[in-house]
């Protein structure tokens, strides 16, 4: 693995084909013109971590997005550190990151910023929009439309859960981790809550939640 902190020097870079995975960290580089070079030194990398402002800064470069495009299996999200942007993860993202990434199968997302559905009340007409919305995506189990507390809430982990599966649906992903607040069934009736909402209905699947890390555990 290489930890890039700042853009190193591209005068002269071998051909690295040990390094399979890059962890960006600090400060985005304010200039990406060499990056590219780094990313050609670099034939079997197949992992990225980063976080979101960082990931939307690469693939808003044409040549840096089709290399990692090319390349990149393997996807890690995690939460900003103390000098990045106040950028978080959201559902308007997803789309943008499975167009750029499109061979992506192994995902890992922290989303610890957002409200679980039962700890997040719908007031405004937007939350209503969206919330019909997402019940013409996934139809929600009889024991959630009787349970209030079991319904799921727009811009919450629940909705992003299921917007996640739903967009990258077609990437045939193999692996879904993602760290957050969940509702108690999903804690407890992780599979069998996944089967009643998700598409995942449609397919083998197991499941795990890790109630020590907050992390559901998804493998297709």
């Amino acid at each position: 693995m290489v930890c890039l902190e700042k853009q190193p020097s591209v005068s002269s870079i071998p051909k690295l084909s040990r390094v399979i995975q890059i962890w960006f960290h600090g400060l985005i580089p304010s200039d990406l013109h060499h990056f590219s070079i780094i990313l050609n030194a670099l034939p079997n990398l197949f992992r990225l971590d980063l976080s979101i402002d960082y990931l939307l800064r690469l693939i808003e470069e044409p040549q840096i997005c089709s290399i990692l495009d090319q390349r990149i299996t393997s996807l890690c999200i995690f939460e900003h550190g103390v000098n990045a942007s106040p950028e978080k993860l959201n559902e308007k993202h997803l789309p943008i990151i499975a167009s750029a990434l499109s061979r992506i199968c192994d995902l890992y997302v922290n989303i610890m910023h957002l409200p679980s559905s039962k700890n997040k009340i719908s007031t405004s007409s937007e939350d209503i929009f969206a919330g019909s919305f997402l019940q013409d995506l996934f139809a929600q189990s009889s024991q959630q439309q009787e349970d209030e507390d079991e319904v799921i809430l727009p811009l919450s982990t629940e909705s992003m859960l299921l917007y996640l599966l739903t967009t990258f649906k077609e990437h045939k992903l193999i692996a879904l981790c993602v760290d957050g607040h969940f509702l108690e069934k999903i804690e407890t009736d992780t599979e069998q809550w996944l089967q009643a909402n998700t598409n995942l209905g449609e397919q083998k699947f197991k499941a795990a939640f890790n109630s020590e890390l907050n992390r559901l555990l998804i493998w297709m």
